[in-house]
């Protein structure tokens, strides 16, 4: 027993060393593309009070192929306008997670979409996060990278900006779905103006955000299962238990002809969700 409580401490102590040495570690299990993945947040602030997150994987958009959706539709504060439903779409390469843009609705009820050719990097592989020098004190030894983003905003036109990204450090987060150890603290600064703060936990995703107007916190997460080709009468969509899909609105912005067979239909992007008739 003796011998096992050793050999415990000795390869927790060598984790620690690793992250306090600068080690370059993989990063593809900080964010799981898991087909059906589930994720149920709530706000600390912010406009909205929860959301829920389903990913499906195999998708295309804007010409880039072997995507996985990330679609978010969320419940706004009494008489606070709010984004209620977005899509976005990621990619995990050798060298990390890529975002590519998606679309959805603005608060003000404008439709928009966007699509990135050269696309945000939102996590490199390897990695080697900093360490934290302790209560306001900031960071030392950050792993930071760029890239150029391109694209088009169906609203704003041609994108043309530098992000920039920093390992922070390994953090314990605490959320309503539990404490997290060694989460991945990432700042994203994309562009002049936007700061994003973000916290990834090993085999989980996402379990914190916070960007200056809003905190986000996972409440809940379970993986999906394995998708299966089955016919609702409407067409042929991967099988997913009710409680794992999201809802599409038949006429409003998130399907065209919206087709429903026993409460199943397609959203406007072919992804299998509950048709709320009415």
């Amino acid at each position: 027993m003796k011998q096992v409580l050793l050999a415990s401490a000795i390869a927790g102590l060598a984790a620690t060393n690793a992250a306090a040495m600068h080690v370059p570690m993989a990063s593809t299990q900080y964010f799981p593309l898991i087909d059906g993945a589930r994720y149920e947040y709530v706000f600390a602030s912010g406009p909205r009070v929860s959301a829920t997150a389903v990913m499906h994987t195999g998708q295309t958009w804007a010409g880039s192929t072997q995507l996985t959706s990330f679609h978010m539709t969320a419940i706004c504060k009494p008489a606070t306008p709010c984004v209620e439903d977005t899509t976005d779409f990621f990619r995990m390469d050798a060298d990390g997670m890529r975002y590519f843009g998606g679309d959805g609705r603005t608060a003000s009820h404008v439709n928009y979409m966007t699509a990135l050719m050269s696309p945000e990097w939102l996590l490199k592989n390897p990695v080697a996060p900093g360490t934290m020098m302790g209560p306001g004190m900031g960071y030392q030894d950050t792993d930071e990278w760029q890239i150029a983003v391109n694209g088009m905003h169906s609203v704003t036109g041609e994108q043309h900006h530098m992000s920039s990204y920093q390992a922070l450090a390994f953090e314990t987060v605490t959320t309503p779905a539990g404490t997290f150890s060694n989460a991945l603290h990432i700042r994203e600064q994309r562009g002049p103006d936007y700061v994003r703060d973000v916290w990834y936990a090993p085999g989980v995703g996402m379990v914190c955000w916070i960007d200056g107007v809003e905190e986000g916190l996972l409440a809940s997460y379970a993986a999906g299962p394995a998708s299966a080709p089955c016919d609702t009468g409407g067409g042929v969509f991967p099988c997913r238990p009710q409680s794992l899909l999201p809802d599409c609105r038949p006429g409003g912005d998130r399907s065209s002809g919206c087709r429903a067979t026993d409460g199943l239909a397609a959203d406007r992007h072919g992804l299998q969700c509950r048709c709320r008739i009415g």
